[in-house]
């Protein structure tokens, strides 16, 4: 795994809290041959001017476990948590939404639109979000520019 030192204001100024929260899927198999493109992007999410990284590519070429793999090795820069949102059946962007909402552990239900309570619960945290299906997020950016 990397060793890099992180980057991110949590590591820099000690994070002495509660473990963060692990919310991903357990990798059945190790993941082989792919230890430079692990390291890569675990230097790109240490950097504290990145906010969003998308891996494309053809759909079953491995994405998704690379991602995994990536979230379990820098787990810990995360202090508020490390979450995998699977949007395979978002068909909607309510349904993407709820999907989130549901995953981060939020109420779903509430007297202000789920956009907004899910913006205002995110405002000030700090987490690795781990978006895996997100040919439907046109669904949820349609309705949300």
């Amino acid at each position: 795994m990397p060793d890099e030192p992180s980057t991110r204001p949590d590591a820099q100024w000690g994070h002495s809290g509660p473990e963060p929260t692990i919310h991903l899927p357990i990798p059945l198999t190790p993941l082989v041959g792919r230890e430079q493109e692990v390291q890569t992007i675990c230097t790109l999410l240490r950097r504290p001017e990145l906010h969003l990284l998308t891996l494309s590519g053809t759909g079953g070429i491995g994405k998704t476990r690379l991602s995994i793999q990536v979230a379990l090795a820098l787990a810990q820069d995360f202090p508020d948590g490390t979450y995998f949102v699977s949007l395979a059946s978002a068909n909607d962007s309510e349904l993407v939404l709820l999907t989130l909402a549901q995953t981060l552990g939020m109420g779903v239900a509430g007297d202000r639109p789920l956009f907004e309570r899910l913006k205002e619960f995110l405002h000030d945290k700090f987490l690795l979000l781990l978006l895996a299906n997100t040919a439907k997020m046109h669904y949820f950016l349609t309705a949300h520019p």
